[in-house]
């Protein structure tokens, strides 16, 4: 009778379960203070990115993340959302709404962008 509940659950909802537990597991192993101690890149990672207060879409962190998204745009396609996931979390803006704008540049607008960052990198350089 243990296992009878299961077969009624859909592969999605039983996948969707164990994923839930495994992040709150990791979430609870870094957050731990015996654990932060140990590293200090550990403490650095969940001093910015555990903090809640960049995940809440606030007036403040709303608007750094945009500036910090919309900034990270003219970088290159393969580090925007690393790059903007880093700078978000060193600034403490919202992270969700710096990737989010980091991605303005797809594959429709790539020619513009690149066409725009040639021509600040031209003027840069002619200073």
């Amino acid at each position: 009778m243990g296992l009878e509940w299961r077969r009624e659950l859909s592969m999605f909802e039983i996948a969707r379960g164990w994923f839930r537990r495994s992040v709150f597991k990791t979430i609870r192993f870094l957050k731990h203070p015996r654990k932060l101690r140990q590293s200090p890149a550990r403490r650095w990672f969940a001093r910015h990115f555990l903090d809640k207060r960049v995940w809440k879409p606030t007036q403040h962190t709303l608007s750094g993340g945009m500036a910090v998204g919309m900034f990270i745009t003219l970088q290159l396609l393969p580090i925007q959302t690393p790059a903007a996931m880093i700078l978000a979390a060193i600034f403490r803006v919202n992270i969700p709404i710096a990737i989010a704008l980091c991605w303005v540049s797809n594959p429709v607008t790539v020619p513009f962008m690149a066409w725009l960052e040639y021509a600040i990198g031209k003027w840069v350089l002619a200073l």
